[in-house]
Order: C-alpha cells, then sequence, then structure tokens
C-alpha cells in the first residue's frame, strides 16, 4: 500500500495547524496561551531556577507583537479572583496598562477567551479558537507573580475593572 507524498504532507499540515499556537519562547515555561483568530495571546514565564524570574503577557502574531506587559516576583502585577455566577464560575486573571484592563477569562462551562476594558466598558472580546481543547499552559497554578483576590460572586466582579 503506497501512501503519496501529497497525502504525507497534507496530514502533517493538518496536524500542525491543529497544534496550539504561543509567542512563549522555546526557553519559557507557557502559563496560558490560544489563538484568537488571526491573532495569539500568551502569558510566559521564565524556568523555574531563572537568575530574575518573570511573566509577560504578550498580544498578537509570532511576527509582529503588539502588546507585551511583564510582572516579577518582587512587584507582581497581575491579580487573579474567582468569579461565582448562578449557573457558572471562572476565574479571571487581568492587569490594568494605563487605563486599560485586560482579562483573561476561564470559565468553567465555555471557553476561555480575552476581553479588553476601558473605564469599565468593554472594548473588545475575543474567544479562544477551538475552546479548552486547543489551550496551552495552566492558568490556576499558584505564582509569585499573580496577585490572589478573595473569591467572589458575580455582582461584586466589576469593582475590580470599573474605574
Amino acid at each position: 500500500m503506497k501512501i503519496s507524498l501529497l497525502m504525507m504532507l497534507a496530514v502533517w499540515a493538518g496536524a500542525a495547524s491543529a497544534a496550539p499556537q504561543t509567542l512563549c519562547r522555546p526557553q519559557e515555561q507557557v502559563f496560558f496561551s490560544c489563538s484568537l483568530g488571526k491573532k495569539i495571546v500568551s502569558v510566559c514565564m521564565t524556568p523555574d531556577k531563572a537568575a530574575v524570574p518573570y511573566m509577560e503577557y504578550r498580544f498578537g502574531t509570532a511576527k509582529n507583537i503588539e502588546l507585551k506587559y511583564r510582572s516579577d516576583a518582587r512587584q507582581p502585577k497581575f491579580s487573579r479572583v474567582a468569579v461565582n455566577y448562578a449557573s457558572n464560575a471562572e476565574t479571571v486573571l487581568w492587569f490594568t496598562n494605563a487605563d486599560t484592563d485586560y482579562l483573561l477569562h476561564f470559565p468553567i462551562k465555555g471557553g476561555p477567551g480575552l476581553e479588553v476594558k476601558q473605564q469599565g466598558k468593554t472594548i473588545a472580546e475575543m474567544a479562544c479558537q477551538g475552546g479548552w481543547a486547543a489551550t496551552v499552559g495552566e492558568h490556576d497554578q499558584p505564582l509569585p507573580f499573580i496577585v490572589e483576590k478573595p473569591d467572589i460572586d458575580s455582582s461584586e466582579a466589576q469593582k475590580y475593572w470599573q474605574r
């Protein structure tokens, strides 16, 4: 039974395109990453024993990272909270850069995504393509780069993002 080279390339290309994408460098650990369509959102970390450990948010493409935001253990700039809704719950990881809040949503039901807010108003929402199955990383691990907030219900959630 012969398998044509063209068929093998098609199978390989399909497998490669299904693989999760990341903006993290090979020597970094992926905290979270997903494709948002034409763009990628990634949160990358230094290896465990790095001399100067950091966590960095990256948004864009492999050829053009449009936004980077870095936090280190001395001055954590990321926050995380568990939000309980009537029929769902999620973890939200966020940071504020100038007057803009960047929120990564990790719901129990539904897929993860990115929300961008200015002055408490959503200006962009993007869902991770392929839902949880197409993401990489462990977004719920405790880290010194993240300030943990107490669990809240949905009525209290906006207090963190309205200014």
